[in-house]
């Protein structure tokens, strides 16, 4: 799915579509995640049927997936937003096909009523996320063409009480967002190695709705789990920090530090340097017991990209070495899944996709820790095109618009 899309969104839509159709043979109904891997397949295919020009094929799905993402457990802000945009979209642009006349290169005729019903949809799309800048172009242009005024837009309600009943944290971890318990996945192994990242940018990056920087909300989130994990399991602690080559500040081997002392050493990290990942993670098996038939797990906490490299390693191959000692990578980041962080969550996904781990991210958008998931739908935008006035029926049809394919 992942390929298919990709291919559309580097405008090759009809092998993306022919990916995507293998892609769906491959959906597991058997999956506790099947409904959301279906809604996401679906989604998938109307955006390349839209890139692809069959208008009219995403515009009869665009609708019922819109109900589908509403009635979901997960509410998904910007997934939502995209699809009230493209609903509004297909609104104007499925015209049929090109005509020629009258002088003019080949056109589609749009009318006021194809401009007057993409209207809810846009605005629905900027209720949800606000932060969508072809939404507001799309709104805009619209709004201009029908000689209309722009009218304030108000949040949608139940993002805003998402936000204040996600946010409520409790007495013992003030800092903790919403979500904080999806965490817990992680503390079910029999040895566990926590490795946190302690570079100066946790601390100078506020995380805004906790009103405390990252340093902090990273803290709580291991104090927390290693307040839940099993009395039997054995913890350590590594640090990543300063520079490439450096020596860790924290380097503390899981059997060798009770749980008061390990929770005194975490309550008591400080900030140092940059985000050596690699050079400290191929070290960090060391501080694992080597006795046999063990689950083993790091916990990964950080906020960026390694920016160290080991001659001849590479750390996806690295990783896969891994599941031959029983370890898996999870991974907790404050970076957000916009396409500027790509190759950190290229990584990420690595580490814990070749070691069976997972990859949860701290979700600005409603102030949560998140499942990590496939990004790049959401950023795909559809802006209209321009729209330009003509006279091709006549004087009875004063307002009537063409638009342009693009070559």
């Amino acid at each position: 799915m992942a390929y298919g899309v990709s291919l559309g969104y580097n405008g090759q839509p009809e092998e993306g579509l022919d990916l995507l159709r293998k892609a769906g043979q491959l959906l597991d109904a058997s999956s506790a995640h099947y409904a959301e891997m279906q809604l996401l397949h679906q989604y998938a295919s109307c955006l390349l049927q839209t890139q692809a020009g069959f208008y009219w094929k995403a515009q009869s799905s665009i609708n019922r997936l819109i109900t589908l993402q509403e009635d979901s457990e997960d509410y998904n802000p910007k997934r939502l937003a995209g699809m009230y945009n493209l609903a509004g979209y297909l609104h104007v642009v499925n015209q049929g096909s090109p005509t020629t006349h009258h002088g003019l290169a080949a056109h589609k005729h749009v009318q006021p009523y194809d401009l007057e019903r993409s209207l809810p949809y846009f605005r629905a799309a900027l209720s949800i996320d606000s932060s969508r800048t072809d939404s507001k172009a799309n709104l805009q242009l619209v709004s201009d063409s029908l000689g209309l005024p722009i009218y304030p837009i108000q949040p949608d309600p139940r993002r805003a009480g998402s936000r204040r009943r996600l946010t409520t944290a409790t007495t013992a971890y003030p800092h903790l967002p919403y979500g904080a318990a999806n965490l817990l996945d992680f503390a079910d192994y029999d040895e566990l190695l926590f490795l946190v990242d302690i570079s100066g940018s946790m601390v100078m990056e506020q995380v805004s709705c906790m009103s405390a920087d990252r340093f902090t909300v990273m803290r709580e989130a291991a104090e927390f789990l290693l307040d839940y994990l099993p009395s039997d399991t054995q913890a350590g602690l590594a640090t990543i920090g300063g520079d490439c080559g450096s020596e860790p500040s924290w380097w503390i081997p899981v059997d060798s530090i009770d749980r008061n002392r390990l929770r005194f050493e975490i309550q008591y990290l400080n900030p140092d340097g940059t985000t050596p990942l690699l050079t400290t993670l191929v070290e960090a098996p060391v501080l694992f017991t080597d006795r046999p038939n063990r689950r083993r797990a790091i916990f990964f906490i950080s906020d960026g990209e390694n920016v160290c490299s080991l001659p001849g390693v590479d750390i996806c191959d690295w990783a896969t070495g891994l599941q031959e000692d029983n370890i898996e990578i999870n991974v907790l980041t404050f970076l957000d899944q916009g396409l500027q962080n790509s190759g950190a969550f290229a990584e990420y996904a690595c580490l814990t996709d070749r070691t069976g781990g997972e990859v949860r991210y701290f979700n600005p958008d409603v102030c949560a820790i998140d499942y990590f998931r496939f990004d790049l739908l959401d950023r795909i935008s559809f802006e209209l095109p321009a729209l330009e006035k003509v006279n091709c029926w006549g004087s009875a049809f004063e307002q009537m618009w063409a638009i342009y394919p693009e070559d």
